[in-house]
């Protein structure tokens, strides 16, 4: 699993950047072989101005399945991370169920199940 993490932030600090990525990495981790990439951008619209201006977007780009899109606006970037991990989790876990329940169904026209008739031959 790769993490991109860019942005338009005057102050993005390197302690900021491990921070996300480490949050996302270990947040993630037990999905790493279904997720092919995690990009994070980051974006102070205001600058050093106070106000509810930050902006984060997190996407995972799964291998075989669609993208899942989360983005948050706030003050804090902690809260922000915070949050928008938690979400991304729960997304995440949702998409990996729909798969797996999926992939127990068979079609309507029955493929995938033998009868007892088609065993014996």
């Amino acid at each position: 699993m790769n993490v991109i993490i860019s942005g338009k932030v005057p102050d993005l600090k390197p302690a900021l950047r491990d921070s996300v990525e480490k949050k996302i990495t270990d947040a993630l981790d037990r999905f790493q072989n279904r997720i092919k990439e995690v990009r994070v951008f980051l974006a102070d619209v205001n600058g050093p101005k106070k106000g509810v201006d930050k902006t984060l977007r997190v996407v995972v780009d799964f291998v075989r399945q669609p993208l899942i899109i989360v983005e948050e606006r706030g003050e804090s970037w902690t809260a922000m991370i915070d949050h928008s991990v938690d979400r991304v989790v729960r997304s995440v876990s949702r998409q990996v169920k729909r798969v797996r329940s999926r992939s127990g169904r068979t079609s309507m026209a029955g493929e995938g199940i033998v009868s007892d008739d088609d065993s014996s031959r």
